[in-house]
């Protein structure tokens, strides 16, 4: 594994090539500020990126119609549908579904169990979210406007505190924090199996082309 960045990140997305992150960093005054990095793949370099750049990869070119809508842009997950709406979850639970143009055409609080789902990761017009106090992932149905399909459960070791998902090629990638594992679930048959495991906390895994990369306690990781 080659470490990125040893620092906690407080947001992370992926682009075409690489990742996008966000930190936040003292200054000489001893306020903070939030600050923008990528990480290219091709160059395995970081470099400083603006807000407007960072924006635009996580909501689309909507953005500026998006982003007066949400409390704060940087602690929500995001993820673009395949037909071309936003949907937009914070850890509370709070989603928003936004259309291509940046129209807030929805919003709800999803919970299973009583528990807010976390996280997104779309496929098709659907989108998995995490649950990590019922150790489940979820399917919520963006048109039925309601979860349509779990997997895991509380009293199940499957899924030991899912805090992260992400999908790629027919494939979830669920982070597990408590298990330090990733455990992958095909989407044609949804059996599952652990793909990585390591001897830390993980709390984002995902593949951005041919790469993988870790979110771990200790740093950033290319796989």
């Amino acid at each position: 594994m080659i470490k990125i960045i040893g620092r906690k990140v407080i947001d992370l997305i992926a682009f075409r090539q690489g990742i996008l992150f966000v930190l936040k960093e003292q200054i000489p005054n001893g306020q903070y500020k939030v600050s923008f990095y990528s990480y290219d793949l091709q160059t395995q370099s970081i470099a400083t990126v603006t807000k407007n750049a960072y924006l635009m990869t996580k909501f689309g070119s909507a953005y500026e119609t998006i982003v007066p809508h949400l409390e704060d842009y940087i602690s929500c997950a995001a993820q673009r549908l395949s037909d071309g709406k936003t949907f937009i979850v914070y850890s509370s639970g709070e989603i928003g579904i936004f259309a291509e143009n940046g129209e807030l055409l929805f919003t709800d609080h999803a919970t299973y169990n009583h528990s807010s789902v976390r996280e997104a990761a779309a496929v098709g017009n659907h989108v998995w979210c995490t649950v990590p106090n019922e150790n489940a992932i979820v399917r919520y149905n963006t048109s039925k406007k309601r979860i349509d399909m779990r997997l895991g459960e509380r009293n199940d070791a499957t899924f030991e505190r899912p805090v992260f998902i992400s999908a790629a090629d027919k494939t979830l990638f669920v982070s597990c924090k408590n298990g330090h594992c990733v455990n992958s679930v095909s989407l044609d048959d949804f059996s599952v199996t652990k793909s990585h495991t390591f001897n830390e906390p993980v709390l984002e895994y995902f593949r951005v082309a041919d790469s993988e990369f870790a979110v771990l306690e200790s740093g950033i990781y290319l796989l």
